[in-house]
């Protein structure tokens, strides 16, 4: 399995400390902070990461509404109908289901808290990598 996970630049050590957990249940993660080179095309390095993952992890900060990349990123894995994961880090899913800026992929999943239950989504990963043997 493999999940890419999408975040805005100010939630980077967020991002990649979730990668870490992932990471410790065998599952291959993708973070652009860790993962893309210098001199590598961002936008097709992102492109191939996308379509080799299973999952889409978004870190839903309230930067997160207004960032291009981020919304393009989540249209493109909705597009590809991956499981589509948003982990709440200073914001509500109240926030979240009734912004007019929220996109609509967002309002129809259920939302885990990352502060508290992050545990909870980590052992769905392990229970759907157990499946996937």
């Amino acid at each position: 399995m493999k999940i890419f996970i999408s975040h805005v630049s100010a939630d980077t050590w967020i991002a990649l400390q979730v990668a870490k957990e992932l990471g410790a249940l065998g599952v291959e993660t993708f973070v652009d902070a860790a993962d893309i080179e210098t001199g590598d095309d961002l936008d097709e390095v992102i492109r191939e990461e996308l379509i080799n993952s299973d999952e889409f992890v978004l870190i839903l900060h309230p930067d997160v509404l207004a960032s291009p990349f981020v919304q393009l990123e989540l249209g493109a894995a909705w597009g590809q109908k991956m499981r589509i994961v948003g982990l709440l880090y200073r914001m509500t899913a109240e926030e979240i289901t009734s912004g007019p800026r929220t996109p609509v992929q967002l309002k129809r999943v259920l939302l885990r808290d990352l502060n508290t239950e992050f545990g909870k989504y980590l052992r769905e990963v392990r229970r759907r990598l157990k499946r996937d043997d």
